[in-house]
């Protein structure tokens, strides 16, 4: 797993790179306003040597992005903790009573929901969300 907390004080800022033909081959190198962040040799540079540097140079934007999405994800799963207690609240009350006799009508996802449909659609939502919970989350 990523440890995103691991990361704390890089060098700030935008990266940018640049190349340059130094001793017979494109050398290219990553910086930001205060530091030099990296540099290849030029001498065993691969042909996707470019696209390394720009990877690199985008690194403090993806950081700041995984960050953020890594927010993101722990307030959406704390959210479907708190819905999957309610939906099973309203298995557990369905279960007790037997949706199928039921005398009841709701309006679900825009069509017509007897008692025992409530009770179906709760039932999935619930082991939907169990699932989606039980896939381990790695930032």
């Amino acid at each position: 797993m990523l440890d995103l907390q691991s990361f704390k004080g890089f060098t700030p800022g935008k990266w940018n790179c640049v190349a340059e033909n130094l001793r017979g081959g494109k050398h290219w190198s990553v910086y930001s306003e205060t530091d030099s962040i990296c540099m290849s040799d030029g001498i065993h540079e691969a042909d996707n040597g470019e696209a390394n540097a720009a990877l690199i140079a985008a690194a403090p934007d993806l950081l700041a992005l995984a960050i953020k999405q890594a927010d993101r994800i722990a307030k959406l799963e704390a959210r479907l903790r708190r819905d999957r207690i309610e939906l099973q609240a309203v298995v557990d009350i369905l279960d007790a009573n037997d949706p199928y006799t039921l005398e009841y009508t709701a309006r679900w996802d825009d069509a017509d929901c007897d008692a025992a449909c409530l009770y179906e659609e709760a039932k999935n939502s619930v082991e939907e969300i169990d699932a989606i919970l039980a896939e381990p989350y790695h930032a």
